[in-house]
Formats: structure tokens, sequence, C-alpha cells
């Protein structure tokens, strides 16, 4: 049997994915684009495959606009999409079963990625070491707002891990690594903005930060095998590595400034030194 879901998308700036994404789904399901204030022509592109086109205000990251999303699904089960993604065709026969059964509440996919123009084989993003809870019962109202925490699952959830090999989400991932520092950057701030503001806990010393480093390299380049993409999977996991360092450094700057945009304190603390005439003599000596 056929079922209807709630397929959620949320964009910004997607007009280069958008369509391969709204094509790969069939037209029986319901499709909700929340679009974040985008400057290209993705909101023109997505109505042409739906009508529920929404816009929710850009805050840098997706979450809140997914929640958002979710409020206008009307379906009794939904899937959730990124516009850099595309959902291979023989898992919705799969998703249908799921529901055709009836004894799960939250289905975790498996993901195949590609960064840099390649698929990555290892580090925690290889065939096999991938899967999202993306298919869900909208009565489990799971979706969190969080950065890089999509959901929050109850423990009473009956949860399916789809096996892989098998059908899966496609994830056409960074350009290059522009892309991903554009990115990085985007996102250390506002999990270093989420820890200022108490929403979660952050690392409060260098220690603790050089060892989360230290197990985060290992994690993705020796046990995850990141090792697998050459050169690629290195950066990768010095990527990551960093991280979190980097989410520290900008939380101590917060701290120590009171405010959760220090530039502006900064600014005034580098003019008020300009002023002030003792600034120019030096203390080392």
């Amino acid at each position: 049997m056929i079922h209807s879901y709630s397929v959620l998308v949320n964009t910004r700036n997607e007009e280069q994915n958008i369509r391969s994404c709204l094509s790969a789904i069939p037209v029986h399901h319901e499709i909700i684009v929340v679009d974040m204030e985008s400057e290209d022509l993705t909101v023109e592109i997505a109505k042409s495959y739906t009508s529920k086109v929404f816009t929710h205000k850009n805050l840098g990251y997706a979450d809140p606009a997914r929640s958002f999303a979710l409020s206008k699904a009307t379906k009794d089960w939904v899937l959730i999409v990124d516009a850099d993604e595309i959902v291979d065709p023989r898992l919705w026969v799969e998703l249908d079963n799921v529901v055709e059964k009836n004894t799960w509440d939250v289905v975790e996919v498996p993901f195949r990625t590609w960064m840099f123009g390649r698929e990555i084989l290892g580090g925690g993003w290889g065939p096999g070491q991938d899967w999202h809870e993306r298919f869900f019962r909208r009565s489990m109202n799971i979706l969190s707002d969080k950065v890089h925490q999509m959901f929050e699952v109850p423990k009473s959830a009956r949860v399916l891990k789809l096996p892989f090999p098998g059908p899966c989400i496609l994830h056409f991932n960074y350009l290059d690594l522009e892309h991903f520092l554009e990115k990085y950057n985007r996102y250390t701030t506002i999990e270093a903005q989420n820890n200022f503001d108490g929403i979660k806990p952050g690392i409060h010393t260098f220690g603790q930060g050089l060892f989360k480093a230290t197990k985060t390299f290992i994690r993705r380049f020796l046990v995850l095998r990141g090792y697998r993409d050459g050169g690629l999977g290195f950066l990768l996991a010095l990527l990551m590595t960093n991280y979190s360092l980097v989410v520290w450094f900008k939380e101590v700057t917060m701290n120590r400034f009171s405010a959760r945009e220090p530039r502006e304190s900064i600014r005034a603390l580098y003019e008020r030194l300009k002023s002030d005439d003792s600034s120019f003599t030096s203390n080392i000596e």
C-alpha cells in the first residue's frame, strides 16, 4: 500500500540544489518548504513543485525553521530532507513497509555523503557509518531547536535503524574548502553563543578543550577510519578536531566582554587605547 507523508525541506539560497531534491519526491506526498530568506531563485523554483512554501527568519542555522515546518505538516508521518540531499527511490518503498507494519515510531536512515567532489569513505561520514533519525510519527514531535541536535528522541520511542547496504539518502555536501569554512565559522559561533547563553554546557578550560579535541581526532581518523580518504580524511579529522577548540575560544571571548557578539566591545576597547597616550608606551622592557 502506498502512503502519503509530510516531507519537510528547509532552504537558504539553494537554487543549485532544490530542483533535484524536490523532483525526487513522489507527487502524492505533502511537500513543505520553509525558506530562510533566500536571495536567489530558491523560492520561485520551490513554488513550481508545491504550494506549501513558507518563510522563516534566517537565524544562521536550520533547526528552528525545521520546527516551524513541522507545525505546518498534516500527515501522520514526517520525512526530513535537506536541499542538498536526494532520496533513493527504493527508500520510499522501505518507508511504506515501515508504516504498514506500524511497529515503529522513529526510523534512522542511512546516508552516503560526498564532499569536495568525491564520496567520503570514513571519518563518520562513510557508507555504513552515517545514520540520521529522519522519518518519524508527527505525534512524537521530537524536533529540537538546538544547532546540530536535530532530534531529541524520548526513551519510550520505538526506533528502527534501516540496514546498510540498502536504500538511503544521498547527501551532496561541501563543494570545496571555502564552502566548508563558511559553515564552519557560522556554526562554531552559534554553538559558542548557545554555551554563553547557558543553553548547552561549554568547555571551561583549555585542558578540557585539548582533551576533547584529541579524542575527536583519534575517533575521526583512526576509529572511524578517516584514513581511508587519504589526505582529505586527514584534513577533515583536523578540521573537526579544531572545531571544539574554536567554539571554546569564541565562548571565552564572549565571556570576557560579557557579550554574545563581542566585536563591538573589542572595537570600542581599541578606540580607547588609541586615544590613550600611555598605550603607546611599551611595558615589555
